[in-house]
């Protein structure tokens, strides 16, 4: 029972970690992109950061699924289920700042691609076994 919360813990902090490095690059990259409240409208950025989204849940799901070591793909759905509950929060939050498609979109894709990730560290474990 430890080891799944702390399989789920891991996920979540490295998708939050993955996410605010991100978050900050974009808005050093694209500074002139964002109004001075934050918002922004802009399609790439949305883009980008949908991409960047992605690239959490998967990374997130495979460490979940690695620490788990059994039933893999219950954790990474238990952690892409606490995602959403944390993301429909923030998004709640920031609604105004970016486009309704980019709230539906980002908050669609956390289950399933964080089940993904930990998909994608089950087929590498199945790959090693004889």
């Amino acid at each position: 029972m430890v080891r799944s919360i702390v399989s789920v813990l891991a996920g979540f902090v490295v998708w939050s970690v993955i996410w605010l490095v991100a978050g900050q690059g974009v808005r050093a990259a694209m500074s002139g992109a964002f109004a001075e409240d934050g918002s922004t409208s802009s399609v790439g950025v949305s883009l980008l950061m949908l991409v960047a989204s992605v690239i959490c849940s998967l990374a997130a799901g495979y460490v979940a699924a690695l620490v788990a070591r059994g039933r893999i793909l219950t954790h990474g759905l238990v952690l892409g289920i606490i995602l959403l509950a944390v993301g429909v929060m923030v998004e709640i939050q920031h609604w105004t700042k970016m486009p309704l498609w980019y709230h539906l979109v980002f908050l669609v894709l956390l289950i399933p691609v964080t089940v993904g990730g930990a998909a994608m560290r089950r087929a590498r474990l199945a790959v090693r076994e004889p």
